[in-house]
């Protein structure tokens, strides 16, 4: 199992290990928030990463009315909206009574963006390390 620790701002350290062919992504700062990311989703969500990244670029620029969601697998979707700086990777559900529409639950993680940036940076290291999470 290979770690790596990136400090952030204040007490909140993010965290992203690889074990069992699983890529986990942990913050830890009053609580602990993380998402798994098996091989296929872990391809999917390098999938829309550049999309995630130009989008975070907009909103850090001062774009107004970014609204950004890509479907990862499973119940998952990468998003990020201009009202939150922040990149939430996190599980969604959609109530019995609200057909249509999908809420986010409180299962995953939220990135502010220079985590994101720090994320990116890992991505060729993670994956050179791991050649099995490349699948596309």
């Amino acid at each position: 199992m290979k770690t790596y620790q990136l400090r952030t701002m204040g007490e909140h350290v993010l965290t992203v290990k690889k074990f069992a062919d699983v890529v986990t992504v942990t913050r830890n700062d009053c609580t602990t928030k993380r998402i798994d990311l098996p091989p296929r989703r872990w391809a999917a969500f390098r999938q829309v990463v550049d999309d995630t990244s130009k989008s975070v670029e907009a909103v850090a620029n001062g774009q107004q009315n970014v609204n950004f969601q890509q479907h990862i697998g499973g119940a998952y979707c990468a998003s990020l909206t201009s009202a939150y700086r922040c990149v939430s990777l996190r599980k969604w559900f959609q109530p019995v009574d609200l057909k249509g529409e999908i809420h986010p639950t409180k299962k995953g993680v939220a990135l502010r963006f220079n985590e994101w940036t720090n994320l990116c940076a890992l991505f060729d290291t993670i994956n050179s390390s791991y050649p099995d999470t490349r699948l596309c």
